[in-house]
This record gives C-alpha cells, sequence and structure tokens, in this order.
C-alpha cells in the first residue's frame, strides 16, 4: 500500500460503537488533491472533472433530463460497462435536511451497501419502478438486462454544489485500509420518510495499528465530482473489499463555513 500522503488537517471522525451509538475519533485526513494515483477500482474513490449542463440545481427537472445521462456516461466511461442507470438523486443542503433529517449531510462513517444489494437492484428493475423505468428507457434496454447482467456494480457520483469552503466536506476512506472485521452490518427499514428497507455497513473503529488512511479533497469546484464504489457483485462474490466507507465531517481548518450543499447520484453499471 502506498504512503498516505499530505495531511489535510486533524478532524473526528465517528466511528460505529454498539448498536446505535458512535464513537467520535481523532483521525489524520490527508489532502487528495495531492495524490495523483488515487482510482475508484483499487482505492475506491476518485476525482473526476465534469462540467455539468445543469445552471440550476434546484431545477428537480432539469437534473433528471440532463445530469442523469451526463453521469450515466461518466459512468461508462469509467467503468466500461455495457449499460449505466441511474435512478434518482439526493440533495444534501439546510432546505433537504429540513424537510427529512436524512437529508442532512450524513456525520457518520458508512459505506452504503452489503453483499445483498444485487438483490434489490434486480427487485427495482423488474418491478420497474418510475424512476427506474425511465432509467431504463433512457439506455434503451428492457428490465431483462438488469436481471440478468453478470456483473452489477454501484458507482456514485458526489458534487459540491455550494460554497467551495462549506462546513461538512465529505471524506472517504481507502478501501484498501478497511478489512471486513472493521465492518458492522446495520438494516436500514427506510430512508427518508420512504419504506425502501436495505442492509449498510457501519465502520467501526480499526483492528489493525495502522488504522484507516482517509482523505478529502478541499475547496471542490462546480466541476468536479468524486466518484465512488459502494457495490460490486463481481467483487462481493471472491470475497473482495467493495466497500467504500466515506463520512462528512467538521472542517477544522474552514472557520465560518457556508452550510454545505451537494448532490448525489447512484449509477448503477451492467455488465452483460
Amino acid at each position: 500500500m502506498a504512503e498516505a500522503g499530505a495531511i489535510y488537517c486533524q478532524a473526528e471522525i465517528n466511528y460505529s460503537a454498539g448498536e446505535f451509538d458512535v464513537q467520535p475519533v481523532s483521525v489524520a485526513i490527508h489532502d487528495g488533491r495531492q495524490r495523483h494515483d488515487l482510482d475508484w477500482q483499487s482505492w475506491g474513490f476518485e476525482l473526476v472533472s465534469h462540467q455539468s449542463a445543469v445552471t440550476d440545481w434546484a431545477d428537480e427537472a432539469a437534473v433528471a433530463a440532463t445530469y442523469y445521462p451526463e453521469m450515466e456516461a461518466v459512468a461508462k466511461q469509467l467503468t466500461g460497462c455495457d449499460h449505466a442507470l441511474i435512478a434518482g438523486h439526493i440533495h444534501r443542503n439546510p432546505e433537504a435536511a429540513a424537510k427529512h433529517a436524512d437529508f442532512a449531510p450524513i456525520q457518520y462513517a458508512h459505506s452504503d451497501f452489503t453483499a445483498s444489494y444485487g438483490d434489490l437492484i434486480r427487485q427495482r428493475y423488474v418491478q420497474s419502478e418510475p424512476m427506474a423505468k425511465q432509467a431504463l428507457k433512457r439506455a434503451g434496454v428492457e428490465n431483462n438486462v438488469v436481471r440478468d447482467a453478470r456483473r452489477i456494480l454501484v458507482l456514485q457520483f458526489w458534487r459540491n454544489v455550494g460554497p467551495e469552503a462549506m462546513d461538512l466536506p465529505l471524506a472517504f476512506c481507502d478501501a484498501r485500509s478497511v478489512p471486513e472485521g472493521d465492518l458492522k452490518l446495520y438494516h436500514v427499514p427506510e430512508y427518508g420518510g420512504e419504506a425502501v428497507p436495505f442492509d449498510t455497513f457501519g465502520l467501526r473503529q480499526p483492528q489493525a495499528e495502522n488504522g484507516h488512511d482517509w482523505y478529502v479533497f478541499p475547496q471542490m469546484r462546480a466541476d468536479e465530482a468524486v466518484a465512488f464504489r459502494t457495490y460490486d457483485s463481481e467483487l462481493a462474490e471472491q470475497g473482495g473489499r467493495f466497500w467504500t466507507p466515506h463520512c462528512a465531517f467538521v472542517d477544522p481548518v474552514v472557520e465560518g463555513a457556508e452550510p454545505r450543499a451537494s448532490i448525489e447520484v447512484r449509477a448503477t453499471c451492467l455488465f452483460e
């Protein structure tokens, strides 16, 4: 494993402790901008350049009509998959958080999905939920392509759409530094007020002495996004590390920062 590199700051990351408790732990968070070898295949995440044609991120119709196909194209380019499907997005800003607490920046180290997520993806597309149906239409495929895919990979994209200096930026953990024993499975019965049960991983404090390697990309610009892997059926079957823990944290470098405004989309990448 490569050296972690320049330290951006020392900050607290909330680790899983007990059934529903968290334990704040002071960790060194490294400056991802000082690395040129980060890639989503081995590290779990990487910074990508992309200028979106969306000019108003509050325009939900524009996001669906413009941003979804943009990032589906980026996902295909990054992964080499046959099809990439995006069927929704999440805004994280004060207005979204006021509607539901789940839409506030998540200050808890986690990786979104466990090995069982492939079954939920197939179920969603086979049932042809409205947003899933639109994604299939954009890709020009039927739901059997999801059902019969030999490999399903989820590549998420996190983009800052607010001030470059934000109060709660997102830190990403090098997947190579996280053995499965450091993960704790949690069942989530609903999210954002909707009954969409799934299993997620909470991250426990490292068992190994060398710990976890955390990174952040300071001053995220509008023409950038972080791509990070949260599921890969191939790695899951092989016992590989398909997770990429991440966590919002209070940035001690930026005093009096404005509230974060970000958007997340999840590309379901299909390999026939």
